[in-house]
């Protein structure tokens, strides 16, 4: 099938005769107005030059304006059933490309069947943790990439997933399940191994933050059971009353401040100071 036209002189292209000779006579006349200063004397003349050169200017475009009509009006009707032609033949084209992929989409829907197939027969015990979205190669639907090929990349991935889930268990961390959540959201092993790590540092604070609190709580409880003994400033009767004390060089009044003490110091302090006879108290 061929499309045949007639011979057509055209006349192309459109020739202007006497073009060299109209621009030597236009640069001519154009350099006066090179360098042109419009002055109050002269700005008359100078819209005068100014209007006759847009009237030229016009009639120079209505020239080609006319021109492009003329010599375009034998090829609007030839494109005009060109374009019939292709539209009648575009109707085919549609109709077959439609077949096209109607054909490819069973393909690729028995492709899927088979790969969902073979999912589930090798999934086994990880059937309750992923899904073949997440297994399935991207470019599984291309035609390019067979069938065997697909199911040996879904295998791959089913098989590092089960190792990688078996190095998990064996840490016997208590955080396994919390490894298992982060590396199932992108396979990642380093990501989960990082969480366990991170939850483990976060339980030693949180133990270092109880026992100080225990110690303060402890130190809290022993300081208001410790027995405070007040002894009565002595009165002037009193005074007149009591003997005077026998001067002991040996004896002396000391002042000592224990901090940080255990309930076990301080009631050995208690019965250091009982089986010795001194007197003790709060300050």
């Amino acid at each position: 099938m061929e499309l045949i036209t007639s011979t057509v002189d055209l006349q192309f292209p459109v020739n202007i005769v006497n073009f060299e000779e109209l621009k030597q006579e236009l640069s001519t006349r154009l350099e006066h107005y090179q360098g042109l200063v419009v002055t109050e004397d002269a700005i008359k003349d100078a819209k005068k030059d100014r209007a006759a050169l847009n009237k030229l200017v016009t009639a120079i475009e209505e020239k080609r304006k006319f021109v492009k009509k003329e010599v375009l009006a034998p090829y609007d009707g030839f494109e005009k059933k060109v374009k019939e032609l292709v539209g009648l033949i575009q109707e085919p084209i549609s109709l077959i490309d439609g077949q096209v992929k109607h054909f490819e989409e069973i393909k690729k829907e028995e492709k899927r069947s088979a790969v969902q197939e073979h999912y589930n027969e090798n999934v086994g015990d990880l059937s309750e943790l992923i899904t073949l979205e997440r297994v399935i190669p991207e470019k599984w639907a291309n035609v390019g990439m067979p069938l065997k090929d697909v199911c040996d990349d879904i295998d791959a991935k089913l098989f590092k997933i089960r190792n990688d889930l078996k190095i998990i268990r064996a840490t016997n961390t208590q955080y396994e399940q919390n490894m298992i959540d982060v590396y199932l959201r992108a396979f990642d092993m380093s990501a989960a191994l990082a969480e366990n790590a991170r939850l483990e540092e976060q339980q030693k604070a949180l133990k270092r933050q109880k026992e100080q609190d225990d110690v303060r709580s402890e130190e809290q409880e022993a300081a208001q059971k410790i027995p405070v003994q007040i002894y009565p400033v002595p009165s002037a009767d009193m005074a007149e009353q009591e003997e005077p004390a026998t001067f002991n060089p040996k004896v002396k009044t000391i002042k000592v401040i224990f901090y940080g003490t255990t309930p076990e110091f301080r009631e050995a302090m208690k019965e250091l100071t009982i089986k010795h006879g001194i007197r003790y108290g709060s300050a």
